[in-house]
């Protein structure tokens, strides 16, 4: 079920994935994944098991994001506070490039990545009513930029580069 409230800014508001079985439960992940290609500002998804297995998706994203900027800023620091060491700044410097590259090629093309998971309180900031949701725990997802993301943890791993590849450098 769509609904729409403003397309005034050629971007649709919300779409709600309702739980009404068909016979066919596969139809809400095709709803998700159009929701999702249509770029809705918020997607709310009122199957349980669907919004528990999309909640832990992002989170999962979440999680290497952020283990790719600590890996980077410890490898830095290292290098800085034990500079003659590589095998204590080295290994978190190879955690922060596989994990910056994991995201890139496996999460950053998702389009999952770019919505955070929020909420219902956002409801209330568009105007969308509570009681068109058929589910007391719906899910809700909150489209995002994901640009400060990936230039946080890029930025981090080229800095991290550059110290790794000076400190061994000037340990030769």
């Amino acid at each position: 079920m769509t609904q729409e409230l403003d397309k005034s800014d050629e971007e649709k508001l919300y779409y709600i994935i309702s739980e009404v079985y068909d016979g066919d439960s596969d139809g809400f992940e095709l709803q998700l994944d159009n929701a999702l290609d249509e770029n809705y500002k918020i997607i709310i998804i009122e199957p349980s098991k669907l919004g528990d297995e999309t909640t832990r998706w992002i989170a999962c994203g979440d999680w290497i994001h952020k283990v790719a900027v600590i890996s980077g800023l410890g490898s830095i620091t290292m290098g800085f506070i034990c500079p003659g060491k590589p095998v204590i700044y080295l290994p978190l410097y190879m955690i922060n490039l596989l994990s910056v590259g994991l995201y890139t090629i496996s999460w950053q093309l998702d389009p999952c990545c770019k919505y955070k998971v929020s909420n219902k309180s956002i409801l209330t900031k568009y105007h969308i009513e509570q009681k068109q949701l058929s589910s007391p725990s719906s899910t809700i997802l909150v489209k995002t930029s994901i640009a400060s993301t990936v230039w946080l943890h890029n930025l981090v791993l080229l800095t991290a580069t550059g110290v790794c590849a000076y400190k061994m450098y000037k340990s030769m």
